[in-house]
């Protein structure tokens, strides 16, 4: 292993990106699913727009 390895960071960055997937495969998506296509393609705009 090189010496400018930091594996705590490396292991904290896979984790965040991990725990994102997670919540955005149960809490999102499915929210999004459900409203109709109009709506849900106007809110996920909404939110990259404001930064969310």
């Amino acid at each position: 292993m090189p010496p400018s390895f930091n594996l705590p960071f490396v292991l904290s960055v896979a984790g965040a990106f991990l725990t994102s997937a997670v919540v955005a495969v149960t809490y999102v998506w499915p929210a999004l699913r459900a409203m109709p296509r109009y709506d849900a393609l106007r809110f996920s705009r909404l939110s990259m727009r404001s930064g969310f």
